[in-house]
């Protein structure tokens, strides 16, 4: 037996947005800490994947800003994928400026395969070709910069349209 359940959305666009500027900001702290002798880490992986994940939200907040379901983001070809998001995501109107979008497309085709295995979630041995946490972070700024227009115009749509409702409500 199939049950289809719709779920309701837990967050707007804007709420993803927000979730995945708090994962870049926790990831600057560790990696700046961790820079100035604050912090001793015995693997960086940890601050990988805060820097990768925010990259996956920021562009699931712009899909949603695109009027994608949490539903379908988290399916595949989506999920973690952080290449299929980008894909669609430019094939949806995100259109940094050039010479950001190329830096993007690099971090998207390193940073991909470590997404989809969790490999930063998870101990695994072994040499990885990864960028340095400079370049990474300043990759992830690129995304948040990228889509945050987007995602506040979405915002401004909703309290429009609420403030429509409301009136018509009246």
């Amino acid at each position: 037996m199939n049950i289809d359940v719709q779920r309701p959305e837990r967050a707007q666009p804007i709420g993803v947005f927000l979730y995945a500027e708090s994962f870049l900001r926790s990831a600057q702290a560790l990696s700046a800490c961790r820079e100035d002798g604050t912090l001793s880490l015995r693997f960086e992986d940890p601050i990988y994947y805060l820097y990768t994940h925010s990259v996956e939200l920021f562009l699931k907040s712009f899909l949603r800003a695109k009027g994608y379901s949490e539903a379908k983001l988290s399916l595949k070809p989506y999920g973690h994928d952080l290449s299929n998001l980008w894909l669609e995501s430019i094939n949806c109107g995100l259109a940094p400026h050039p010479v950001k979008r190329a830096i993007m497309e690099q971090t998207i085709e390193i940073m991909a395969p470590f997404a989809t295995s969790y490999e930063f979630r998870y101990l695994a041995t072994g040499a990885k070709t990864i960028p340095t946490l400079d370049a990474l972070g300043e990759a992830a700024t690129y995304f948040m910069d990228a889509v945050k227009p987007i995602c506040l115009a979405s915002l401004q749509n909703a309290v429009d349209s609420e403030g429509l409702q409301k009136r018509a409500d009246k």
